[in-house]
């Protein structure tokens, strides 16, 4: 897991604010992310084969929902806004935000399928996981775009 977020970092602090960045790039950085997402959870944690076969195609379906949303907050957060106008950030703060509950709405939907699937102590594991993983990413993603000067 170390590994992931290292990686991760160094990517995403390459994108620097003022710097191009491509659709290849981020679908790069977001598909090791989820390679790296299933690895830490396949080693964390221990499935009935009832589960398994119910739990792998789930979190597959649900990572492939989210990575147009995760792809357009990737975008947005190396966003180079300094030659923005007001109107400008206005619509772009509104975006982050539609993506934000957008993100947060469909995890929404896919933990409550996951609960169906796995037993109560499972479920908790996972979402403890998948949790600690998502401040992790969040927290990066918050640290490089810089603070809105006024």
């Amino acid at each position: 897991m170390k590994n992931m977020f290292v990686f991760l970092m160094i990517v995403l602090a390459s994108f620097s604010v003022n710097a191009q960045v491509s659709d290849k790039q981020i679908e790069d950085v977001i598909t090791y992310a989820n390679d790296e997402y299933k690895d830490v959870l396949l080693y964390n944690m221990t499935f009935s084969k009832k589960e398994k076969e119910a739990f792998w195609p789930l979190l597959n379906e649900y990572l492939k929902k989210r990575e147009p949303l995760v792809k357009e907050q990737l975008k947005m957060s190396v966003k180079d806004i300094s030659e923005l106008n007001d109107r400008q950030i206005k619509k772009m703060s509104l975006e982050v935000m539609e993506v934000t509950l957008n993100l947060e709405n469909l995890k929404k939907d896919y933990l409550k399928k996951i609960m169906k699937e796995l037993s109560a102590k499972n479920f908790m594991r996972f979402y403890q996981i998948d949790h600690f993983i998502e401040i992790a990413r969040d927290y990066k993603l918050s640290s490089m775009m810089p603070l809105v000067r006024g």
